[in-house]
């Protein structure tokens, strides 16, 4: 009796977690949890704010609420700022309007800023699920949603006031209704797509080209040029709207046209210099001779140095230096940085590969990382850009895991 009552039991909690509602609910609790833990474990309630990213965010954020407008302003002019010391487009502004809204409501309080960034990267888990679930079955997403719970490129960002998390959030949502775009409600999801894109966008500058990429994913899909361009522009008309009351701010300030920000340049002369390898390297620029120039015009200054660099480096330098800066990101062996990274790393690089094989599925997830490489490419490469790019690498390691155990499955 014992036995038999032991075997009900097991098929009924099968039962229960082979339900999606529940799987998905466990999911979302159990992700949270271990977000939570990890907020307990790893703050000290010493708010120390180390580093120029989590500065500017904090101050410009606090200038926001001050009405004084979104800027960042030290009192030592550097490279970033105007001769006056002040940043007024350095970044782009999502990420300090973010941490406004959460200052507005529960003070000046990083440990908010943390606990709704855990919100958020639990979420992730969820929209990694139904995204593998999309392009796979329900038998990936499952793993995927398991592997995310305790990815650390979606856990550690939650500790700090960085754009990852806020980033990542917005990418996986666009991504999402991007593959649901031929549903019964396909001219919703497309607009969706456009708008959460675009505040990916406003989040960090790497999406700006990927818009290009979904024309070419959008032709491959449909084979119709027609209808490819029409599906685009209710994808791009949302995307550029929601970027235009930022551009248009720029002009009004600046008097120049600025889709993004000014730290463009900055990010180009740091990774192509006759030192660079791989990483930022800026020890050795001579950033005082552009000290009397505003923002923007220091932004132009530092893209033509990189350039000046780029044409008259040997074209075999520029590959090696280009290699680097890719290697740099994708390196697998830095455990204090990300060690799931290395766990899941050959198992990312064969699901990419199973997905080369079935493109017409997988495309758009692909383009995904060419739009991360290029970036990186071109400007710098640091392992940190690689997190809010993580639910991919971990959709396709999901993919290749389950490739993987239906294979020893059909061998019995």
């Amino acid at each position: 009796m014992k036995w038999k009552r032991e075997n009900v039991d097991k098929k009924l909690n099968l039962n229960f977690l082979e339900r999606e509602k529940n799987f998905l609910a466990i999911l979302f609790i159990a992700a949270l949890l271990v977000r939570l833990c990890v907020i307990f474990m790893f703050t000290t309630g010493a708010e120390l704010l180390d580093g120029p990213d989590q500065r500017y965010f904090n101050e410009s954020a606090l200038n926001i609420l001050k009405g004084e407008g979104y800027h960042y302003k030290v009192l030592q002019p550097d490279q970033h700022t105007g001769p006056d010391g002040d940043s007024l487009s350095f970044r782009v502004p999502l990420t300090s309007i973010f941490l406004a809204g959460i200052y507005s409501v529960f003070g000046h309080s990083y440990g908010a800023v943390r606990i709704i960034q855990a919100i958020l990267s639990a979420l992730v888990c969820l929209v990694i699920y139904f995204i593998t679930k999309k392009i796979m079955d329900s038998k990936s997403a499952r793993i995927a949603g398991v592997i995310s719970i305790l990815y650390y490129g979606l856990i550690a960002p939650i500790l700090f006031l960085f754009k990852e998390i806020l980033f990542g959030f917005f990418l996986v949502v666009a991504i999402l209704y991007l593959l649901k775009i031929d549903e019964s409600n396909g001219r919703r999801n497309q607009i969706i797509a456009g708008i959460t894109l675009g505040l990916s966008a406003l989040t960090a500058s790497f999406t700006l080209i990927f818009p290009g990429f979904i024309l070419i994913w959008l032709f491959e899909k449909y084979r119709n040029f027609k209808k490819a361009i029409l599906t685009f522009l209710f994808i791009l008309i949302p995307f550029l709207l929601v970027l235009t009351p930022w551009v248009i701010r720029n002009y009004r300030i600046h008097h120049v046209f600025i889709l993004s920000a000014t730290e463009g340049g900055f990010g180009f002369w740091v990774g192509n210099n006759p030192w660079a390898k791989g990483c930022a390297d800026s020890a050795n620029l001579d950033f005082s001779k552009y000290a009397h120039l505003s923002e923007v015009e220091k932004n132009k200054a530092y893209y033509k140095e990189g350039l000046k660099y780029l044409l008259s480096a040997h074209p075999f330098r520029i590959a090696k230096l280009c290699s680097l800066k890719i290697l740099t990101a994708l390196y697998p062996f830095l455990p204090v940085y990300d060690f799931s990274y290395a766990l899941i790393f050959p198992f990312w690089l064969w699901g990419m590969w199973l997905g080369i094989k079935s493109r017409k599925k997988n495309g758009l997830l692909l383009y995904i990382f060419l739009n991360l490489l290029i970036v990186v490419a071109v400007f710098e490469g640091e392992p940190r850009m690689r997190e809010s790019f993580s639910p991919y690498m971990i959709v396709f390691a999901a993919v290749a895991v389950s490739h993987f155990f239906e294979k020893e499955r059909l061998k019995r």
